[in-house]
């Protein structure tokens, strides 16, 4: 992690640093009430992945995120999900 001093540090480092402290500042839950919201968190959240993931998030009734999950990951041609029902059952 780049506040161990190692430097220099790893462009993946400082990714990984960047996206930790960004997630720390909206963990109360970021107001996702827009879709550039939305797509502005999942590009910090997933934005640096070698994959694909199917992602549910879990908002209260004012738009804030509660959690999210990743319920499956896939390559970057092809995520496999499976039936609704089996996805309902999950959730």
């Amino acid at each position: 992690m780049v506040k161990d001093c190692n430097w220099p540090a790893s462009d993946v480092e400082i990714l990984n640093a960047a996206e930790l402290r960004l997630l720390a500042r909206v963990h109360h839950g970021p107001d996702l009430q827009t879709p550039t919201a939305v797509k502005e968190y999942l590009r910090i959240r997933m934005g640096t992945l070698p994959h694909e993931e199917f992602v549910v998030l879990y908002l209260d009734s004012h738009h804030r995120l509660l959690h999210a999950e990743t319920l499956f990951r896939g390559t970057l041609g092809q995520i496999t999900i499976p039936y609704l029902r089996n996805l309902k059952t999950e959730l």
